[in-house]
């Protein structure tokens, strides 16, 4: 037999062999990745590598349009003059507002470790989920969100600043633990001195991710899945980085709506900012239409 015929017959065996099991597994899915690692240059590395490349029932991840609500502030604010809370802030009644508008329209609360094991699932969820997120830890937590939060059953997650607690303005540790007694709310870290990540030397930045997270898990005896870039200051390092401390997810402050595997290290958020009623609808209808 020439080499050139022998050559094509062996091109031809794992073809006939993907034929095969597509006209008598035909809901079976391939993925170009399976093929481009089957007929490219990739060797196998372990030994179940052959067997994994032939499982056609392969995992199938979703993009997840899960709208993200970002807050900061949810307060009456006293002190015009001071812009930038004015600006990061919205009052209760309108907070309020904009969670009987999602429960209205028939939406469902989770946090954002919930929304991490959404992410990793392998079925499509029809269901219609929000993530609440707020960020610095400031006092008012306790004393206007925490209330509307109870009164409507609604799931939240807040991220601390270890280092900034018991501080004018914060929460002190005994709203803390409180917040987490109600359990409604997920705690997540948000480093330990809110420090602007991007760009640090990877001691600083392993420093602040992981300190945050062993600081408050032993504070409260609980365990910290979730991580918010502090002024959403982040790049390739500070997501691994955050991966690799243990996290599930984290959350950044640019703007969208899909989550995925490729991006749980970098999600994106959006600012509800006044918008109530059918207008805050719109605004989501309008990002998952992207």
């Amino acid at each position: 037999m020439r080499p050139k015929t022998l050559l094509a017959i062996l091109l031809l065996i794992p073809v006939i062999y993907l034929l095969f099991v597509l006209n008598y597994f035909p809901s079976t899915f391939i993925s170009f990745k399976q093929l481009d690692h089957f007929f490219g240059t990739n060797t196998f590395e372990g030994k179940n590598d052959a067997k994994n490349l032939f499982n056609f029932n392969q995992i199938v991840y979703y993009d997840y349009k899960i709208p993200i609500l970002m807050y900061h502030y949810v307060e009456y604010n006293q002190n015009k003059e001071d812009f930038k809370r004015d600006q990061l802030n919205i009052e209760p009644h309108i907070f309020e507002q904009q969670i009987q508008t999602l429960i209205n329209n028939n939406y469902e609360f989770i946090t954002a470790n919930e929304l991490a094991t959404i992410i990793e699932s392998t079925k499509p969820n029809p269901k219609n989920y929000v993530v609440l997120t707020f960020d610095d830890g400031y006092r008012d937590f306790y004393t206007d969100v925490l209330p509307i939060l109870k009164k409507y059953n609604a799931k939240a997650t807040i991220y601390l600043v270890y280092n900034f607690l018991d501080n004018p303005n914060y929460l002190y540790t005994w709203q803390v633990n409180e917040i987490i007694d109600s359990k409604l709310v997920e705690i997540g870290s948000h480093t330990l001195n809110h420090t602007y990540l991007k760009g640090m030397t990877e001691e600083i930045i392993v420093n602040e991710i992981n300190g945050s997270k062993f600081e408050l898990e032993n504070a409260f005896n609980i365990k910290i899945n979730s991580f918010a870039y502090p002024y959403g200051a982040y790049n390739e390092l500070t997501a691994k980085l955050v991966e690799l401390a243990g996290y599930t997810n984290a959350v950044t402050t640019d703007l969208g709506i899909i989550s995925n595997t490729n991006n749980k290290f970098v999600l994106k958020r959006i600012r509800p900012g006044y918008s109530t009623e059918q207008g805050l609808i719109n605004y989501l209808e309008k990002l998952k239409e992207n």
